[in-house]
């Protein structure tokens, strides 16, 4: 029996990308599917016509077949995997993370949020950066 793999937690990119995949590798298995029944459907009507072309016909929808059992099996292989969005950022191992929540409790935290800057002195003149404008120069 096959085992269940846990799916990892990737970016919005990386997750676009995996579904992609999965879309042209599904797409190329049903349209292989689709000409292999073809030339099958094909191949049989060509029996009582003209029974020397059946094989060519017979052996082109073999081909479509195996075709769409590799698209199928590389569809398979795609790995499943979920963006990171707001509802599971709090699925990534702490090492993983670059943000993360406060330890302290939610009482703790609204003194720790709203306390005053502390008073200090304007920057001096000769600190600040001067505005140019790249064409006068």
């Amino acid at each position: 029996m096959r085992e269940k793999r846990q799916k990892r937690l990737v970016s919005k990119k990386r997750y676009a990308d995996r579904l992609a995949a999965r879309a042209v590798f599904t797409g190329m298995t049903v349209l292989f599917s689709l000409i292999g029944g073809g030339m099958l459907v094909v191949s049989i009507a060509m029996l009582f016509e003209k029974p020397v072309l059946v094989p060519f016909y017979a052996l082109l929808a073999f081909y479509a077949f195996f075709l769409a059992r590799i698209c199928y099996k590389k569809e398979r292989e795609v790995e499943r995997v979920i963006p990171v969005t707001r509802r599971t950022a709090n699925l990534l191992p702490p090492e993983e993370s670059l943000v993360r929540a406060s330890d302290l409790p939610p009482s703790h935290q609204q003194a720790e949020l709203l306390r005053a800057a502390p008073q200090s002195k304007e920057t001096p003149a000769e600190e600040l950066l001067k505005a140019t404008n790249r064409h006068d120069q």
